[in-house]
């Protein structure tokens, strides 16, 4: 019955004159057209290595809004998508006796002598000799060894050639200045971004930095939407100032939103989103994950139970998850706005 409507579809926009528009239904992703932001983190990381280019293809058609990505500076100041400035938890660099030299140690984003391989002592070309491994070993292996870490312009050409937004952060952009003082985060990513002429509404920005945001919205002018990450909780003042200072909305670690004790039950829910809302700011809130180890017992290891407590007890308005398919799921049986 599905293979004769599609078929009648396609025979009916023909007759009509609108054959493109046909090709453009069928290979349209997943959308949700809800007010709720479906933000793939680190692309479809729960099942495929984060931040790999075919990751970020299956969160896009499991039905993401936006595909995150944490920026990272080689040598030779080609932005790169990674996690973290160090290599050997994403990828296979401990196994490749070539680089066996470039271990060192560093101090990283407030922990020190970190022993490991760095991203700033590659060139772009030695990057991509590595391979993406899945961090978590309780997650499917079978990809790793795969697919090589894309550059930020890769990304930006996927997402612009599915239509999906990016969700792009500066992550630890003084550490990188320190590293490589000839070259700018913000400049570059802005740079870039530029070339593929998205549409306002396919960007925001964010970053647990202020400064990095403030000199985006100061020093640069963009007049891209900007996310506050915050671990620790946001005073009233302090969402006036970032208002003020022109941010978007803030990226609160769920624990700032749903209030549990050591012993992992929810004991309630505090009161950051509605006072964020208050000063017209935006709640994306990181991140969902399907394991049981990352939720409340309350939840009876089911995901959906976390999105029913963050979007209609909590109030958020996007959520970093994981596991798009999850939150498309819930989102398409809740709120039936979904286009399968």
């Amino acid at each position: 019955m599905i293979a004769i409507t599609v078929s009648l579809l396609i025979t009916g926009l023909v007759l009509t004159g609108q054959a493109q528009t046909a090709a453009q239904i069928l290979s349209t992703h997943k959308q949700c057209k809800s007010a709720v932001q479906i933000i793939a983190h680190r692309g479809a990381s729960g099942m495929r290595p984060a931040h790999s280019l075919p990751g970020y293809e299956l969160a896009i058609e499991q039905g993401a809004d936006f595909i995150e990505c944490d920026l990272a500076l080689t040598k030779d100041g080609i932005l790169v998508c990674l996690h973290d400035a160090y290599l050997s938890s994403v990828t296979n660099v401990a196994s490749i006796e070539d680089f066996a030299d470039r271990k060192r140690t560093a101090d990283y984003n407030g922990e020190v002598d970190i022993e490991d391989w760095w991203v700033t002592d590659f060139t772009l070309e030695e990057l991509l000799e590595l391979r993406l491994v899945q961090q978590f070993d309780f997650r499917d292996q079978s990809f790793n060894n795969l697919y090589t870490i894309p550059t930020f312009e890769e990304y930006c050409q996927l997402a612009k050639d599915k239509s999906v937004g990016i969700y792009p952060e500066t992550k630890t952009p003084k550490w990188f200045k320190d590293e490589l003082p000839e070259f700018t985060m913000e400049d570059l990513m802005i740079e870039a971004i530029s070339k593929f002429e998205f549409e306002s509404e396919h960007v925001i920005l964010q970053s647990f930095s202020t400064q990095s945001l403030l000199y985006l919205s100061q020093e640069l002018k963009t007049d891209l939407r900007l996310i506050q990450l915050t671990k620790i909780p946001i005073t009233d003042d302090q969402l006036k100032q970032l208002k003020m200072a022109g941010a978007y909305g803030i990226g609160p670690d769920k624990a700032l939103i749903i209030e549990r004790d050591n012993k992992n039950h929810r004991t309630g829910y505090s009161d950051l989103v509605k006072r964020a809302h208050e000063h017209d700011l935006k709640v994306h809130v990181y991140v969902s994950r399907n394991e049981n180890q990352f939720l409340l017992f309350d939840y009876g290891a089911d995901v959906h139970q976390e999105y029913e407590d963050l979007i209609v007890n909590a109030g958020v308005d996007g959520i970093f998850t994981d596991f798009t398919h999850s939150l498309f799921n819930y989102l398409a049986i809740q709120e039936n706005t979904c286009i399968l």
